[in-house]
């Protein structure tokens, strides 16, 4: 309803909406809008944060799979790792 509002005010002919209604109704949009602008930040976050973590992970495992790799090489080559 709120987003709407505007539709009264640039309707033509209107003598219903008086100043203080306008004022009302302007307060009422910059509400709104701050309130979508915060659900979209937060929107933004999750997504950003969800991707990051899957990121991660990925590095982990082709972190993981080079350790693997590496100690596979040493033991065919010969090598032995003592320690």
């Amino acid at each position: 309803m709120a987003r709407l509002t505007w539709a009264l005010y640039i309707s033509p002919g209107q003598q219903v909406v008086e100043q203080h209604v306008i004022l009302v109704m302007g307060c009422i949009e910059l509400l709104r809008r701050a309130q979508w602008a915060l659900l979209r930040l937060e929107w933004e976050h999750h997504c950003c944060d969800a991707k990051a973590r899957a990121e991660a992970e990925k590095e982990a495992e082709a972190e993981a799979f080079n350790r693997q790799l590496q100690v596979a090489r040493r033991q065919s080559s010969g090598d032995r790792i003592y320690g």
